[in-house]
């Protein structure tokens, strides 16, 4: 929890991320899934229960500390700061990449639809047939690299005029 609270504070990199990076995204989410279906039919599981508790704890105390933290170092180590968050986001790039090949060894009785998303193994691969899905990711990220220049140079011609009005 505290792992993960700490990446929603920081820009580009999610909570869910950091749990699908460590291999707890699917025990955390099922649990969050099923303790209250259970709960309302009488089941308690206190291992899970306790699990979640342990979570959401792990959550708040993240969030108080880790805020503090780096509040701190931006505050006094700005520069390498944002070397080490911008280098945190590339670095992930390699988890959330979307070109990806199912290479799951399958058995002869199964078919791909048997084996659950969560349980499938897939590879990170080049697209060598630049198709709909690769031009539409170049679009948008260049449509969001305009965006940023935009509002950057917008920033600036107001701050210039000293004007916060559009």
């Amino acid at each position: 929890g505290v792992i993960a609270i700490c990446a929603m504070i920081l820009p580009g990199i999610s909570g869910a991320l950091i749990l699908v990076l460590l291999g707890k995204y699917h025990d955390v989410t099922g649990l969050l899934k099923t303790i209250p279906k259970e709960l309302l039919k009488g089941n308690i599981d206190w291992s899970g229960l306790l699990t979640v508790v342990v979570f959401v704890l792990g959550c708040l105390i993240g969030l108080i500390l880790f805020s503090k933290v780096l509040r701190w170092l931006l505050h006094n180590y700005h520069t390498l700061t944002m070397a080490v968050l911008c280098g945190l986001m590339v670095g992930s790039l390699r988890r959330i990449w979307p070109f990806k090949v199912d290479v799951t060894p399958y058995t002869a009785d199964q078919t791909p639809e048997m084996v659950p998303f969560k349980h499938r193994i897939y590879e990170n691969v080049w697209p060598t047939a630049f198709d709909g899905q690769f031009w539409a990711s170049i679009v948008l990220i260049i449509l969001a690299a305009l965006l940023i220049w935009g509002l950057d140079y917008l920033s600036q011609k107001y701050a210039m005029h000293g004007t916060s009005e559009l």
